[in-house]
């Protein structure tokens, strides 16, 4: 009998600090995602990676022009969530990432229960978000 391999779902870590990046890494891994980072400065190239990996999440960095830019990649797909990450949390921060469209924000330290509600808000968020773009594929 031969077992058949289920592939992690991939998340894409976008422009983070290192150690930043790390520590949310180390988390997500524990929470049996594989994670993959992204260290251009592009968001068109990260929005095509994250389709080519078939990514179920996107986190990036919480400089406004960062996230603003991939918020508004035309060619991002509605389904992706992005969740804003801050080396320290701030109300300010967390209120205008939402506002301009981001599914989430959190910062460090990275505890394993806030992250794993994340990815599964993250995930309930991309399921409702596919009929809608299902409806407006077809309407074109």
């Amino acid at each position: 009998m031969s077992k058949r391999s289920r592939r992690s779902p991939i998340v894409l870590l976008h422009g983070l600090e290192q150690e930043v990046s790390s520590a949310l890494s180390a988390t997500l891994e524990s929470l049996g995602y594989s994670v993959h980072i992204d260290d251009s400065h592009s968001s068109a190239h990260c929005i095509t990676l994250a389709r080519h990996l078939r990514a179920c999440a996107l986190f990036c960095c919480s400089l406004p022009e960062r996230y603003l830019e991939l918020l508004r990649e035309p060619e991002r797909d509605s389904g992706l969530p992005v969740i804003v990450v801050s080396r320290v949390p701030e109300v300010v921060q967390w209120l205008d990432a939402l506002e301009a469209g981001a599914s989430d924000y959190c910062a460090a330290p990275f505890e394993r229960r806030h992250v794993e509600w994340l990815m599964e808000s993250a995930r309930i968020r991309s399921r409702a978000a596919e009929p809608a773009a299902l409806g407006s594929m077809a309407a074109a």
